[in-house]
């Protein structure tokens, strides 16, 4: 369409929400936008309802105007045509973090080399030379950081999250506003330039007003009715997907501990009365919040299985293997070669199997016995991998015990149980039409959670029962006919 941007190209490399709201309305103003997809699309093309497949209705909300091309840039031949579009370029948009970009030869540099006057866009979660520059980022998780969260419960008594994603279309209209400075910028003097628009920092700037508010001034003039500052109110801190209040802890360490260790001694628990319930089970999988340690002996004394999810600076150390392993859980997996990776699927989700690449390394052969006299035979302590097919960065990292022996394939397996309950619970929650920002709130949470527990359960034991008689026949007998009078 023409408009003040007519003969400005842009090609958009970004995706979800951030990069492609601020791309549809560089072409709402009449630029022509060329969107760069890996080969299975962005992942926007799958959330809402689809009158075609790939063609969420949130995926098409975020990407009109836009025409579209299909390149693997893990592919030496698909960069050499991203470098081919960049050439004829004004405007080139990305959202690859700066690791992953500098692997992938997205730098600035490489683009500058085949075209000094492109105006290179970044787009990323945090500061790309700050303390979480290597961090994804979701619109809850900035809502949470930034205090926006926090700022409601002026009105309501405890913090909310507004129910749109406000973190990412805000901070995409200072991607539409950086870009169109820049663009001016090179009108006059012909030059590009690299810009980098963080959604942390931006949204931190949006609400600083309210966060400040007296405390502009030298000493604070505050009053009753002004808005506290973000260190007197409720912080809020993403636990395995659940959200967890705080209340009144005035330190960030303060706060992870508080929310951690809730769900770590939850776990303990229900561990614990499993076993002494003898609840027959074989595995225990979790996520990294859940921690390990005293989970971890627990189970070894049981004779129990694991894989527990752990934090990527975890230390690993192996002994009595003749593969050394020693350090830091992201080290090792950046240090294994190509050779040590298996592609498998984890099960079957919505969309397929869940595919993912696997690495599976043994530390250490221990006896049973060690941990508890009844028990005899040799386990393994080892580290299980997981990294992302589309992103080598994505990594993630288990810690896992079981009998010597185990295959890879089983460890995968297990993981991807835990997954498919996870899967199902929200389905659950959804089916019910629960409200999700509203399990966010502490009182919230506990109602909505219990509900969806007491459904899942209700839905499991119905296909229990579904499956264990005999099938139900299709028609009901013909009754006899009654005699004419």
């Amino acid at each position: 369409m023409s408009g003040p941007l007519s003969g400005v190209r842009v090609v958009d490399c970004t995706t979800v929400v951030l990069g492609p709201w601020a791309a549809q309305q560089l072409g709402d103003l009449g630029a022509d936008v060329v969107k760069v997809e890996p080969p299975e699309g962005d992942t926007t093309r799958q959330l809402g309802p689809m009158r075609n497949p790939g063609m969420g209705a949130f995926y098409l909300a975020v990407n009109r105007n836009k025409r579209s091309i299909v390149l693997d840039l893990k592919q030496e031949a698909a960069r050499r045509v991203l470098l081919r579009l960049a050439e004829g370029a004004d405007v080139l948009l990305h959202n690859y973090r700066p690791q992953a970009a500098q692997r992938l030869g997205m730098s600035y540099e490489t683009f500058r080399a085949v075209n000094p006057g492109l105006v290179y866009v970044g787009t990323y979660g945090f500061r790309a030379a700050g303390p979480y520059g290597d961090k994804p980022a979701y619109d809850d998780i900035i809502q949470a950081a930034s205090g926006l969260g926090s700022l409601q419960a002026s009105i309501v008594g405890e913090p909310r999250y507004v129910p749109t994603i406000v973190a990412d279309k805000s901070s995409s209209m200072t991607v539409l506003a950086a870009v169109l400075a820049a663009l001016y910028h090179k009108a006059r003097t012909g030059e590009g330039q690299e810009v980098e628009v963080p959604m942390f920092e931006s949204m931190a700037a949006w609400v600083m007003v309210e966060h400040l508010y007296g405390e502009t001034f030298v000493p604070p003039r505050c009053s009753p009715s002004s808005t506290s500052s973000v260190s007197d109110r409720c912080r809020l801190i993403n636990v395995a997907s659940r959200w967890l209040i705080a209340p009144r802890l005035r330190s960030t360490d303060g706060v992870t501990r508080s929310a951690m260790s809730v769900c770590r001694m939850i776990a303990r628990r229900m561990i614990a009365r499993a076993i002494a319930a003898e609840v027959p089970f074989s595995y225990v999988a979790g996520d990294s919040v859940y921690g390990t340690g005293e989970i971890e002996t627990m189970l070894r004394k049981a004779g129990k299985g694991y894989v527990l999810g752990v934090a990527s600076n975890h230390v690993f150390r192996s002994w009595g293997k003749k593969q050394r392993v020693d350090g830091t859980a992201t080290k090792i997996a950046l240090d294994l070669p190509k050779s040590a990776w298996r592609r498998l699927s984890s099960g079957e989700g919505t969309k397929g199997p869940r595919l993912h690449d696997w690495a599976y390394l043994e530390l250490a052969d221990l006896d049973a016995g060690e941990y508890n006299s009844t028990l005899t035979g040799k386990w393994t302590r080892g580290l299980l991998i997981r990294r992302s097919i589309a992103d080598d960065d994505d990594l993630a990292f288990f810690s896992t015990w079981c009998p010597k022996g185990t295959t890879l394939e089983k460890l995968v397996l297990v993981e991807g149980h835990r997954w498919a309950i996870e899967d199902s619970f929200e389905t659950a929650k959804n089916e019910l039409g629960l409200d999700h920002n509203e399990t966010r709130s502490w009182h919230g949470w506990h109602r909505h959670v219990s509900l969806v527990m007491l459904a899942f359960a209700m839905m499991a034991v119905i296909r229990h029962h579904a499956n264990a008689g005999p099938p139900l026949k299709k028609t009901l007998p013909r009754l006899p006919a009654k005699p004419r009078s």
